[in-house]
């Protein structure tokens, strides 16, 4: 795990982090992961089930549904404090 980790941060981020430029502070960076955790859960997941639906594809349809409950939970969690 901890080696995984360490990949994960010493390589994957370090280079994501070079493309987008330096992170924020954390209260941006709170506020923007709210924002986009708001985004998936209110917009983004609800148009996908609902295209899903229209579709004919209630596999995906409902995927999308529990994305969107996943995401809205996401955004409560980042909203408390508890991530």
């Amino acid at each position: 795990y901890r080696r995984t980790a360490s990949v994960e941060l010493n390589d994957h981020f370090t280079r994501e982090a070079a493309l987008t430029g330096p992170v924020g502070s954390n209260a941006a960076n709170l506020k923007a992961a709210i924002d986009g955790e708001t985004y998936e859960s209110t917009t983004m997941y609800p148009t996908f089930a609902r295209q899903a639906k229209q579709d004919g594809d209630n596999n995906a349809a409902a995927l999308f549904t529990h994305r969107t409950t996943v995401r809205a939970w996401s955004e409560c969690r980042c909203r408390t404090g508890s991530i």
